[in-house]
């Protein structure tokens, strides 16, 4: 149906004296008669006649067959609206793939401070456990400190996973419901 809305447009276009030139004057001429325009048992407006040519609502029926519309000084340009979706939903598409692939990285290195921090405390406990029966109070009291600060980071990098890790799954669910509203329009 679209393919007949299309060939219906292109000769409105090419047929009806729709893209003028200044130098061509219809401008001051005679409305000849003014009739309904109807597509599909829907009326879009007035169309009118002019030295037999016939003159349509063009930004109501392009709306209709899925074409946007746009001027310049010399032309009337025609989009279809299913490819300039398509175009901006690719677009987001590669931003959004951008982003996961930044996310999947922020990840890893969060993953991997939190490696260091368990082994900074696996390893301070370790000394501690073997040595902290020798040691002086004071050194002792320094490598226990060392395990508190090590826990206190371990725990604020685990909450920065948890927020990393759900920006993994909404980025993930984003790209999934444009593939699938890419693939209903590729349909």
């Amino acid at each position: 149906m679209k393919k007949y809305i299309v060939g219906f447009l292109a000769g409105a276009l090419i047929f009806s004296g729709i893209f003028l030139i200044k130098d061509t004057a219809i401008f001051g001429e005679k409305v000849e008669k003014e009739m309904g325009v109807i597509l599909n048992g829907e009326s879009f407006g007035r169309g009118i006649v002019i030295d037999g040519v016939n003159y349509v609502p063009l930004e109501s029926i392009a709306d209709v067959a899925g074409f946007d519309v746009n001027f310049n000084d010399e032309k009337i340009l025609l989009h279809d609206k299913k490819i300039l979706r398509i175009e901006q939903l690719n677009d987001e598409l590669l931003a959004l793939k951008k982003s996961l692939e930044s996310a999947y990285e922020r990840r890893d290195k969060t993953e991997n401070k939190i490696d260091l921090e368990e082994q900074t405390i696996n390893k301070t406990k370790l000394e501690l456990a073997a040595f902290g029966h020798e040691m002086s109070q004071e050194k002792f009291s320094s490598m226990w400190g060392i395990v508190e600060i090590s826990e206190v980071a371990k725990e604020k990098y685990l909450e920065k996973l948890a927020k990393e890790k759900d920006e993994i799954l909404e980025l993930k669910q984003k790209i999934n419901d444009i593939e699938v509203e890419l693939k209903c329009l590729n349909t």
